[in-house]
């Protein structure tokens, strides 16, 4: 969806955050390097204090408080 709707973030932005020229693959790679490691860093996380995630909705807010976190960061760090 996101190549059908905003196609020159994956082709362009993300690649030249890097300094690589324009491609959709490269793009894809990189946006999915990404997806992976935060996922693990989440991952690792939760098995370092299972009590975050005792039931489903304590995982749910503890996943929604991560993404929230993550995209302030993003955020900062897009704007400097």
């Amino acid at each position: 969806m996101m190549t059908m709707m905003m196609p020159p973030i994956i082709e362009g932005a993300i690649p030249g955050m890097y300094g690589l020229g324009a491609s959709l693959a490269t793009g894809w790679a990189i946006h999915m390097f990404h997806s992976a490691v935060l996922g693990v860093v989440f991952a690792g996380i939760v098995t370092a204090k299972p009590s975050l995630a005792g039931s489903t909705p304590k995982s749910v807010g503890v996943g929604v408080a991560y993404g929230g976190v993550l995209g302030t960061i993003y955020t900062i760090v897009a704007n400097r």
